[in-house]
């Protein structure tokens, strides 16, 4: 219900061709910073505060996954304890008889949870590449983060008072008769995780066929009592447990989002964005717009079947409210849904936003308008030692203090044989036959795309691919036969040139060509680049792949002086002089295999070919480097 397939059987991950919750508030704050951040990828340093809400956010969905009618540790989180892999030692639960029982049978819980929050903040603090130098982890308290918890266990107890002075809601018989009434039911310890895909998980983390539920039904009559109140009332959430995302999916495949809370029990739904935070904030204010996006989500994915529908049949596809629960006070700020009769207008405006989101492409000329004023290519900072491109605060090299802004430039000048970012080979005109139409195939983001094979009369080939999943539909479809493609990206992975299109591409047939347009030969296609550069950020990020294994992807972005490129490394690619780079540091790259991302080149690290000479950012003249001064 909260949960759907991605269109086109594509991949179930991120994507930059679509439009998200974030990415529109991001929009409307202003567009070139979102075109900087999201699509070209060049992140703000990050704040601890910003690694402690999304874990504060977890431990909360933690403590309402207990159940007061199942079993649980005594005074301590199963959050907490399943962090740990330890969860020796449960016991029935009390059933706690009233409201106060219940606060406090889930407040004894609270202080194990918040332990664990800095605990894990901690470590993913240190494991973070690019963060603040103003504040640090230490800035966190336990004090802080249990008080949080509290105030969003205070706002969900709202939830199951109201619940229990309904009599539990028009789905409480349901409940008692059949269980959670939802196809995608609130998650719980005691039940086993949802998954979207369950076909890509291991059986021993899914239920077997036949088996139910520790408890499956509501075991009471009569009136609902506070235990049962509180198993009704829990809302879906994003279950930790669950590695594969938790998003709704526009069916045309333009926009996606992922919400934290949808809140079921009267039988209508009330979608709630969690923040740990108070109402000053000063993102605060763009709170309505984001839930507005939900709104129009929820409305866009309802009726479409399978993991959307729910058992019953009979649930209620209206919103009747938007909420955001802010933690620290607590406060809990609703908002009134847009009508039937407002969402296409909304739905225009933001396809008409994606439309331009996905027109910028590396080409300044295409870049969206700044609205902040903050965004220019290189300025001076007021942070004594720093620069500032692209808005973003970056330390300024040993060897340049002392220098103008133009004098930084004019020391990135590119040595041999590297070339200006702006002569990449962009966009080209090639001609060939297609054949062997495969698809959906997987490509190195673990995105399915379709492709074919474009060839000569010759003995030259290379593979056309959607640059992302559903990027350029009309691959599928178009028949065989001698083809003009015009505005493919060039490029190379796994030692095939590529050819990837997009929104930008076409496939003209023999009789469409254009005498006057520019071809390229196949063999003579650039697949490598050679770069010089600053490192102007760098993350390192993992994860688990829809089946539960493991990956890791080093990113930079360099800067020459002009312009901005990201780099790229997967797994055993990631080698040490990679994971060592640090902002500020000059790299010289040879033979980076092309790629694209979205429209904009990105240049993977291949260990067998490529090859990296780097200069410290604090390396200074006199210590003798065998290159040129820079």
């Amino acid at each position: 219900m909260p949960v759907g397939l991605p269109p086109l059987g594509g991949a179930i991950g991120r994507s930059r061709m679509r439009i998200s919750a974030s990415g529109y508030v991001s929009w409307l704050r202003c567009p070139r910073r979102w075109f900087i951040g999201s699509k070209i990828g060049l992140r703000e340093p990050v704040n601890p505060r910003m690694v402690m809400g999304i874990i504060v956010e977890e431990a909360l969905i933690g403590l309402m996954m207990e159940s007061p009618l199942g079993q649980h540790l005594p005074e301590r989180s199963r959050w907490a304890a399943w962090n740990d892999d330890d969860i020796e030692g449960l016991v029935d639960s009390s059933k706690p008889g009233s409201l106060d029982d219940l606060r406090e049978w889930i407040g004894g819980k609270v202080a194990s949870a918040a332990a664990k929050v800095i605990e894990i903040g901690a470590k993913r603090w240190d494991e973070t590449t690019s963060k603040t130098s103003d504040y640090t982890w230490d800035d966190m308290t336990q004090e802080e983060m249990e008080n949080m918890l509290h105030g969003g266990l205070e706002l969900f107890l709202e939830e199951v008072k109201a619940c229990h002075q309904a009599g539990g809601g028009p789905q409480l018989e349901q409940w008692r008769n059949r269980g959670d009434p939802n196809k995608v039911p609130a998650p719980r310890w005691d039940d086993r995780p949802c998954f979207p895909v369950p076909e890509k998980v291991q059986s021993l983390v899914l239920a077997k066929d036949g088996e139910e539920p520790v408890v499956q039904t509501l075991p009471g009559s009569g009136d609902i009592s506070w235990a049962e109140a509180w198993e009704v009332a829990r809302p879906w959430a994003k279950d930790p447990r669950v590695w594969q995302p938790q998003r709704l999916y526009h069916p045309a495949g333009w926009s996606a989002g992922e919400m934290d809370l949808v809140l079921r029990w009267r039988g209508k739904t009330t979608i709630v964005d969690i923040k740990a935070s108070d109402t000053t904030s000063r993102f605060a204010v763009w709170i309505e717009s984001q839930l507005a996006f939900y709104r129009f989500l929820w409305s866009a994915t309802r009726g479409l079947g399978g993991r959307e529908e729910s058992q019953s049949g009979d649930e209620s596809d209206e919103v009747e409210a938007l909420q955001g629960w802010y933690l620290k006070g607590p406060t809990r700020k609703e908002f009134a849904p847009m009508s039937e009769d407002e969402l296409p207008a909304f739905a225009e405006r933001l396809h008409t936003i994606w439309q331009a989101m996905t027109a910028a492409d590396s080409e300044p000329e295409n870049w969206p308008e700044c609205s902040c004023g903050d965004c220019t290519d290189l300025d001076e900072s007021e942070e004594e030692g720093q620069i500032r491109i692209y808005g973003n605060e970056i330390e300024i090299p040993a060897r340049w203090q002392g220098l103008s802004l133009d004098e930084m430039v004019e020391k990135m000048l590119p040595r041999i044989p590297a070339l200006p970012l702006d002569q990449i080979q962009t966009r080209i005109n090639v001609v060939g036959t297609l054949g062997g139409k495969w698809g959906p195939l997987s490509n190195h983001f673990g995105e399915l795309v379709h492709g074919a094979l474009l060839q000569t009369g010759g003995q030259s080939h290379a593979i056309l691919e959607e640059m992302s999943a559903g990027a350029f539909p009309d691959l599928r479809t178009t028949p065989d036969g001698e083809y003009l493609i015009t505005n493919a990206a060039p490029g190379l992975w796994r030692d095939k040139t590529r050819l990837y299109l997009d929104g930008k591409s076409e496939i003209l047939s023999g009789d469409e060509f254009d005498e006057s347009i520019e071809i390229t030969r196949l063999g003579l296609i650039q697949s490598k680049a050679n770069i010089d550069g600053l490192v102007v950020g760098r993350t390192l990020r993992s994860g688990q792949r829809l089946g539960g294994k493991p990956w890791t992807m080093f990113s930079a972005h360099l800067w020459d002086g002009h312009r901005v490129v990201e780099i790229v490394a997967f797994g055993r690619s990631i080698v040490s002089t990679l994971s060592e780079l640090e902002v500020g540091d000059r790299v010289l790259i040879s033979s980076a295999e092309l790629g694209w991302r979205a429209g904009l080149p990105q240049l993977r690290i291949n260990p067998r070919i490529t090859r990296m000479e780097v200069i410290a950012r604090d390396w200074q003249p006199e210590d003798g480097h065998p290159s040129q001064d820079l």
